[in-house]
């Protein structure tokens, strides 16, 4: 796999896991957030921590940074 595809397909992988969890975040975060709001619960919904979910978070962001660690300088010979 050259690098353009490589850089092309891990940036579109972690666009979709992105939009996908943020369409999921609204659909099913925002009814558990009103309740919180209402019962004032909102700082301990926020510190409920470990939780292996935050675990996505952090692979999205490898998928992102992995081919500008990898590939810097081919970025910097476009320029």
């Amino acid at each position: 796999m050259d690098k353009r595809t490589f850089c092309a397909n891990t940036t579109l992988a972690a666009g979709i896991f992105i939009f996908l969890g943020g369409v999921a975040h609204t659909v099913l975060g925002l009814p558990d957030l009103n309740a919180a709001i209402v019962r004032g619960d909102v700082a301990a919904y926020a510190y409920s921590y470990p939780n292996p979910h935050f675990l996505s978070f952090i692979a999205v962001g490898v998928l992102l940074y992995l081919p500008l660690a990898v590939y810097y300088r081919h970025f910097s010979e476009r320029c």
